[in-house]
Formats: structure tokens, sequence, C-alpha cells
């Protein structure tokens, strides 16, 4: 059993707790994110789960392992994999979009368009759709 220290919100609250391999799912954490209403978002060899206050959740749909986060300012998450990118809306999964390979990082730019990474590739999300470049 491994112990460390979450901060859960924005404000300076931090959660002691405790995990286990069976509660992540998975060994290998390969992403973090915070989202604007403070939910704390990570990224595993095996999926994407997000703490709600006593426990880590997983959301349902995501099996592969996720290698990027962002959220947007309204909410939005964005969880890519090896050769998708999801977003997610309320806990669960809103859209996807196939990638040509695996995503390395996830940003916005100051219009709003978010910016995602390969190897090899970059792709824009304009609000609407995917493009890349």
């Amino acid at each position: 059993m491994s112990y460390y220290a979450l901060k859960a919100k924005a404000s300076d609250q931090i959660i002691r707790t405790e995990y286990t391999r069976s509660q992540l799912g998975s060994r290998h954490i390969t992403a973090l994110c915070f989202s604007p209403d403070g939910t704390f978002w990570t990224g595993t060899g095996k999926g994407l789960l997000y703490f709600n206050g006593e426990r880590f959740v997983k959301i349902s749909g995501i099996w592969e392992e996720v290698n990027a986060l962002y959220a947007d300012k309204r909410g939005k998450l964005f969880a890519a994999s090896r050769q998708t990118v999801y977003t997610v809306e309320n806990h669960k999964i809103t859209d996807m979009c196939f990638i040509k390979e695996k995503a390395i990082g996830i940003l916005a730019d100051y219009a709003g368009n978010i910016w995602l990474a390969t190897k090899s590739y970059l792709y824009r999300y304009n609000g609407s759709e995917f493009g890349f470049y």
C-alpha cells in the first residue's frame, strides 16, 4: 500500500488517502489533470479515473492507456491514448476521434483551440472538429 497527499479541490484542503493497485486498476500513472470544478483526473495504463473525494472511479468505455489529459475552462476533458482522443463531460464519454499514434501532450491556445501532439503529428480541435498537420 502506498500513501500520498491529494489536493482534491481548488481550495487548500488536502485529503490524505491511500490507494491500492486494485483501486487504480494499474500500477502505471501516465497523466494527471485538475478540471475547473476541482475534480482530480488520472490516466493510467488501463484507463481514465477521477477522484470523487473518497475513492477513484473508472470512466466506463476507456480501457486503454491514457497518455495525456487536458480540461478546458468549460470543464470538457480531453483524454488521449495510443490511437484515440476522448472528450468527457459530466463523467461520461461524449465524443472520440482516432489519431495516428500515441499522444504525448495536450494544451490550449489563447483562442480556445485544443492542440494535441504525437511524435510525428500535430492535431487541432477548434471546438467542433479535429484537423491534423
